[in-house]
């Protein structure tokens, strides 16, 4: 090595913060066991030296890193009682596409060719036929076409808390948390003519009656509320009942539902449920780890 590399390499390792005892008494332990027993009654042989300084060096370098926040640490046995983690989400048959948002990250796929795992968002939602996708991308309102490809973004000055397509797939009503109140705003399915429709809302998932002329939400004081397009008005209800607060999502046939289903060890399953049946017994569709946070699915 030459000694300008060699003198480098020393200064770079001496700016490292100290390992604790724990990292150093972890490092030697895993070492050890990676030897297993025979190298291990050799422990005074110059093998075990380089071995252990090896790892100790590891070991200070991923403390470094981790107190930095580009590294997470994770030295000793795994829980093989967990059940592995699937992050791939299968489109269900006989149906266009469907997307999840759990722990702020979105798992969306369509038969169409659009397919996301993982993208930090707060809500998504799939056109008819799910030939696009509007999804909540910080304080923007997203629309994705097949291939990843960016239709329009809308500046929304807040995050989007939920979103729903009108049938006729040419408006969107959404719901976004911006000056310190929900709003539920409209927007066209080109990104033209966003508009605020009503402020003070529920963080709630809107509804479109079948002909996408009204609108049906909640208010912040628990009212059922209906926005009439077509007269341009809001006509308030009686104070809405509270619902189940488990994220599911009917199938465009309606003879079935994707039910999202919490675990242990912070896992997250989405399976498909068919009439009548258990929620923990449907098909798989996606398991995944995130924190506890809402859960968005939208089925096409």
């Amino acid at each position: 090595m030459p000694a300008e590399l060699e003198q480098r390499l020393r200064a770079t390792f001496g700016r490292l913060p100290k390992p604790g005892r724990e990292v150093t008494a972890r490092a030697r332990a895993a070492s050890l066991g990676a030897l297993g027993p025979t190298a291990a009654r050799r422990s005074r042989g110059g093998l075990l030296i380089l071995v252990f300084g090896v790892a100790f060096l590891v070991g200070a370098g991923a403390a470094a890193l981790a107190a930095t926040g580009k590294l997470h640490v994770d030295i000793g046995a795994r829980n093989l009682s967990s059940p592995p983690v699937v992050s791939r989400l299968s489109v269900p048959p006989k149906t266009h596409g469907i997307a999840v948002v759990a722990g702020g990250r979105l798992w969306l796929a369509t038969r169409a060719g659009l397919r996301i795992e993982g993208m930090p968002a707060t809500t998504a939602e799939l056109s008819p036929r799910a030939l696009y996708a509007v999804v909540g991308v910080g304080s923007s309102l997203v629309a994705l076409a097949p291939g990843q490809r960016r239709a329009w973004t809308q500046p929304t000055g807040g995050p989007v808390l939920a979103a729903a397509w009108a049938p006729d797939g040419l408006k969107i009503a959404y719901v976004v948390r911006a000056k310190g109140v929900n709003q539920l705003r409209l927007i066209e399915g080109d990104g033209d003519h966003d508009r605020l429709l009503d402020r003070g809302v529920a963080a709630a998932k809107p509804g479109w009656r079948s002909n996408s002329l009204a609108i049906f939400y909640r208010t912040a004081h628990g009212r059922n509320a209906t926005f009439d397009l077509f007269h341009n008005r809001r006509v308030l209800g009686a104070r809405s009942v509270p619902g189940s607060v488990r994220a599911h999502a009917r199938s465009p046939r309606g003879d079935a539902t994707a039910v999202a289903v919490a675990g242990p060890h912070h896992v997250l399953e989405v399976r498909i449920v068919p009439r009548r049946g258990e929620p923990g017994r449907g098909e798989l569709l996606l398991r995944v780890r995130a924190a506890r946070s809402p859960v968005v699915i939208s089925w096409r």
